[in-house]
């Protein structure tokens, strides 16, 4: 490769300057580029195909470009990927190659006039030295300007993505910090842990095949509007359940006028759950509760607050001061079923 390019003294201010490999990369393709409009023929599969490239255009081959550059294939890419983002270059990519086309090749790689071969050149000696004198200056307030609006871009994305980086460094180490926190809490199975062992546990009734089904109604409730997350479930929460099982089980009993029996009955466990759901639905968006009520997505909190949410299912969004003053509390629900 015969020739020479052009390269200014601000590259050393650049993003491309901090980086060995990045900067190698860059000046190789600015090498590489095309100074001149020209078709050249590639070599595709069993034949050739002419290509017609522009003033500062080139064809970029993976496997070739690691070849030369001694740099692994991914890593190109990614470079390719932060300069194409940079605005440095555009790629036009197919099936076959690709052609990479340098941004701006002309304000960095213009040939002024006193390059060019004296033996073409009809300029005389006086108007050659005004010529080169405006054309210099017109560069050098050209190249300062959008070296200036590089430099101020490339700062901008370098923030963002520093930003970015970041969060998702912070959210990151939170969440871990979160899952060791609650490994020894966490419920992966709880259905046994009170249904089976809790049940044994004096004065503690727990209605048989009920627990499972509203933990599972409650996950996929959750999963739909806490952004696909899953809930945290730990001692409180599991106890929050057990006591909303027992009030739903227990009102569905009451109204159904059903016996207690040892063995709970299917339909009683399946029309108490559809009624858990009922009451997580209208804590979505779209429904008539009071915003404060919409936010309460904690088993605690639903539990908490499970008599304001009944009433205004069944009133809509009104102060109820009987709610408030008169009815009893959530506490007292559970001691009036003996639960």
């Amino acid at each position: 490769m015969i020739g020479w390019i052009k390269m200014h003294r601000s590259i050393i201010e650049s993003k491309q300057f901090s980086n060995p490999v990045y900067l190698k990369i860059w000046i190789w393709l600015l090498c590489r580029a095309s100074i001149t409009d020209k078709t050249v023929s590639l070599k595709t599969g069993v034949g050739y195909t002419s290509i017609d490239l522009k003033r500062g255009e080139l064809i970029f081959g993976r496997k070739s470009a690691e070849n030369i550059l001694g740099i692994n294939g991914s890593t190109i890419y990614r470079i390719l990927t932060l300069l194409e983002k940079d605005l440095a270059i555009s790629v036009k990519s197919n099936n076959k190659y690709s052609i990479i086309s340098v941004c701006n090749y002309d304000d960095y790689q213009l040939v002024n006039d006193e390059e060019n071969d004296p033996y073409e050149n009809e300029l005389t000696a006086s108007e050659q030295l005004v010529n080169n004198k405006r054309t210099t200056s017109e560069q050098q307030a050209n190249n300062k300007r959008t070296t200036k609006e590089q430099l101020v871009n490339n700062k901008r994305t370098q923030i963002k993505n520093d930003k970015n980086k970041e969060n998702k460094e912070r959210i990151k180490e939170n969440e871990k910090e979160e899952e060791e926190r609650d490994a020894e809490k966490k419920i992966s199975a709880p259905l046994p842990a009170f249904s089976e062992v809790a049940a044994k546990e004096k004065n503690v009734t727990m209605p048989h095949g009920l627990y499972a089904p509203m933990m599972n109604t409650y996950f996929c409730w959750y999963a739909q509007n806490v952004g696909g997350m899953e809930p945290k479930i730990n001692a409180a929460e599991g106890k929050a359940l057990k006591e909303l099982v027992n009030y739903f089980f227990k009102a569905v009993k009451n109204r159904n006028e059903i016996k207690n029996e040892i063995f709970v009955h299917e339909d009683v466990c399946t029309e108490a759950n559809k009624w858990f759901q009922l009451l997580l639905n209208a804590l979505n968006k779209e429904s008539h509760v009071e915003t404060f009520l919409k936010n309460q997505k904690k088993l605690s909190q639903i539990n908490s607050n499970l008599t304001n949410i009944l009433d205004q299912m069944r009133n809509g969004n009104q102060k109820n001061k009987s709610g408030i003053n008169g009815k009893p509390t959530i506490t007292e629900h559970y001691q009036s079923m003996d639960i």
